[in-house]
């Protein structure tokens, strides 16, 4: 049906599992896809398949945990595409099994830092680029943990919660501006190959 003919999509730990997948669906919607990913073999290897398909994809090169990386992506973005329609702030990571006060302190941020700092990140640098077409779609990447606790997870537990808020302040403060913000809740996500 080509839902995204012509649209400019950025796809966040776009080179496996629901990102990889998101980004070989937007393609087949009518999308041009920038792949964004810190695992560069792996995410190449999904725009070269996009490309052999027919589809129209690059490869950004981006550590989300650090906001001159996502900057830059957006910024790479612009210049190969002229604009940004969509974004699908995916990347994170899981963290380890430890009770709160067992949990190191660097590795507690760690986790933070890349789960949740990172999506303000990227809509930080986002935003400004889809207001300039009048609007545009993000989509972040909470988990079921958004909504619920498990023992041992606390930094990931508080991340995905502040996800979802601050996806909820996306849409307070650029709905009316034409910018539509969602979360996504997944469970938990097979690996590659475990079926």
């Amino acid at each position: 049906m080509q839902l995204l003919k012509d649209k400019i999509a950025i796809v966040t730990g776009g080179s496996s599992g629901i990102g990889e997948a998101a980004a070989k669906l937007y393609v087949q919607e009518g999308a041009c896809v920038v792949v964004a990913d810190i695992a560069v073999e792996k995410g190449e290897a999904v725009v070269h398949e996009i490309i052999n398909n027919g589809g129209e994809a690059i490869f950004v090169k981006t550590d989300v945990s650090k906001a001159e990386e996502i900057e830059r992506l957006v910024k790479e973005t612009i210049k190969k595409y002229g604009k940004l329609d969509v974004a699908f702030n995916n990347a994170g990571m899981a963290s380890k099994t430890i009770p709160i006060v067992e949990y190191p302190i660097e590795a507690w941020e760690k986790c933070v830092r890349i789960n949740l700092f990172s999506i303000f990140y990227c809509a930080h640098y986002q935003i400004p680029e889809m207001l300039k077409n009048g609007g545009g779609a993000i989509v972040n990447t909470a988990s079921m943990m958004a909504r619920i606790a498990a023992f041992g997870n606390s930094p990931y537990v508080a991340a995905k919660h502040g996800i979802a808020g601050f996806t909820k302040s996306i849409a307070v403060e650029y709905g009316k501006q034409g910018i539509r913000a969602n979360a996504i809740a997944p469970g938990v996500i097979a690996p590659p190959n475990a079926l």
